[in-house]
């Protein structure tokens, strides 16, 4: 019973650890990318958003569907106050 638990956290771990070095790497992508944005955008009452996201999803059995990972982010642009549009994205292996 010990070695049943013993190989489930340790795959579990595994799984956390892959999910966390690929949230490191977005969240340097977006560095980068907003690194690379002109100062004056946000000057003209338009602001750009990106957040990277990753998150680990359990599913009821019923369902028939695989746990898993998601990897994605929202993109958007808000246009004032009163007007903004996002897209949202997240994928699997």
């Amino acid at each position: 019973m010990n070695n049943l638990l013993s190989t489930s956290r340790s795959s579990t771990h595994s799984v956390a650890s892959r999910v966390w070095q690929r949230a490191g790497a977005c969240t340097a992508a977006v560095v980068a990318i907003l690194a690379s944005v002109p100062a004056t955008a946000a000057a003209q009452g338009v602001r750009f958003t990106l957040s990277p996201s990753a998150e680990y999803t359990w599913w009821d059995k019923d369902l028939g569907i695989t746990n898993g990972e998601l990897l994605g982010g929202r993109v958007g642009a808000d246009f004032g106050s009163l007007l903004s549009v996002s897209g949202y994205f997240h994928t699997t292996r």
